[in-house]
């Protein structure tokens, strides 16, 4: 008897795909394991879940992986190794095309994130987010909670299902939930800088602004050449935070990126106006503004009333008493 794992393969795909004739079809199926075996034909899910099962029954050694959000299925024994792609009725797929085709990077691969077996326990978890997954795109809310809440109890470290619950608990307004969610997301992949975005945000929607502070400053730290939003973020942030001339600063950085958008242009030298304003009216109360206003009166200062006439008109009261020495300044 034959028992060359290439060719145990080989009858697996043989009897799954050309004897029972199992197809793909991409749209989804409320129950992907039972619809694939009544109809033969269902999402890779579906099929993944079919031949898995079939495969444990006749005892051999295959065991789902996940490459991002997709699922495929690999034949391992010792000294050997060989993926099974089920959009390619079991044909073999190299790990490094996993990895770019789904953008994954050697960081997430090594530490474990993806392309490595599923136990059963991570294989059921990862098989409740796809439900969790499908209710909350089909707008089914109340749905999709309890099971992806079971889901994160058997697969903890899933990647994707930490980040959809922090989509889902940001839509709803629970910004502590999505915090959480987007923290067991990081310390999955430390380097996600899509989650670390998101978890930025939400700190600074909840006034914690040091640490959306310091998120937003490993965002600029590692932010693509031209991207715009670390620096806007941090900005914005710190004018909150009541740290407007390190506000001021990240706007005039923001001014310097090449090929700014015209929005963005606007937005930024409009918060740096906004914020140069507060800073003159908090000068205003300051003691020293006295003593420089009835030095200035006699160098005619007091005469430049219409050198600024956009702030005259927000500085408030003209009558004020610094109110036109402020402005000459």
């Amino acid at each position: 008897t034959e028992t060359r794992p290439e060719f145990i393969v080989s009858l697996l795909n043989d009897y799954f795909f050309s004897r029972q004739i199992f197809t793909l079809a991409t749209p989804y199926a409320a129950s992907p394991c039972v619809e694939t075996l009544r109809k033969k034909q269902g999402p890779v899910e579906g099929l993944a879940a079919v031949y898995w099962n079939l495969a444990r029954r006749l005892g051999l050694p295959v065991k789902p992986v996940l490459a991002g959000d997709h699922l495929l299925l690999r034949y391992e024994a010792p000294g050997y190794s060989r993926n099974i792609e089920l959009e390619l009725r079991g044909r073999a797929r190299l790990d490094g095309s996993y990895q770019e085709l789904y953008s994954l990077n050697a960081g997430q691969v090594s530490r474990g994130a993806f392309l490595r077996p599923l136990s059963c326990r991570e294989a059921l978890g990862y098989y409740l987010y796809y439900h969790g997954r499908q209710a909350w795109k089909e707008g089914r809310v109340k749905e999709c909670q309890p099971v992806l809440a079971l889901a994160s109890r058997w697969y903890p470290d899933l990647l994707p299902l930490s980040l959809l619950l922090a989509e889902i608990y940001s839509s709803q307004g629970n910004l502590r939930e999505a915090v959480g969610s987007l923290n067991r997301a990081l310390a999955v992949e430390p380097d996600l800088l899509t989650a670390l975005s998101s978890r930025a945000v939400a700190y600074e929607q909840l006034t914690d602004f040091e640490p959306a502070l310091r998120d937003y400053q490993t965002l600029v730290e590692k932010r693509l050449p031209g991207d715009p939003f670390p620096l806007r973020g941090r900005a914005r942030c710190l004018a909150r935070a009541q740290r407007p001339r390190e506000a001021l600063v990240d706007w005039a950085d923001l001014l310097k990126i090449p090929g700014l958008s015209p929005t963005d242009q606007e937005e930024a030298r409009r918060e740096m106006r906004w914020l140069r304003i507060g800073l003159a009216r908090e000068g205003i109360a300051s003691p020293d503004y006295a003593r420089r206003f009835e030095a200035a009166q006699g160098l005619g200062q007091l005469e430049a009333k219409e050198a600024v006439p956009d702030l005259i008109a927000q500085l408030g009261d003209p009558n004020h008493r610094y109110h036109w020495f402020l402005i000459s300044v």
